[in-house]
């Protein structure tokens, strides 16, 4: 995990947002790979007005074959640019 906030920053930031990266390989002979990025954030729920803790409100993934391992950390890095693409989208720079 990589952190680019301090724990201190973190908690201040509101909806306690983390972006979450997953990596599964299918068994030892690495056939292969689930690839995970999501931005999970409390958020209040429409319906009731009820506080949610740690929802997922964006999300992407893909299933690899045959992965290697800068074949993994490319589909990594495309997966979170279009995180920060999206995230810029919707918070522009003031």
């Amino acid at each position: 995990m990589r952190v680019v906030t301090t724990q201190e920053e973190w908690a201040q930031l509101p909806g306690s947002p983390s972006l979450y990266v997953n990596v599964n390989v299918s068994d030892s002979s690495a056939r292969a790979a689930s690839i995970d990025v999501e931005l999970d954030q409390n958020a209040l729920l429409e319906r009731n007005g009820e506080f949610a803790i740690g929802v997922t409100t964006w999300s992407t993934g893909a299933v690899i074959v045959n992965p290697n391992v800068q074949g993994v950390r490319n589909w990594i890095k495309d997966d979170v640019d279009k995180f920060l693409n999206a995230w810029l989208s919707v918070n522009p720079k003031k």
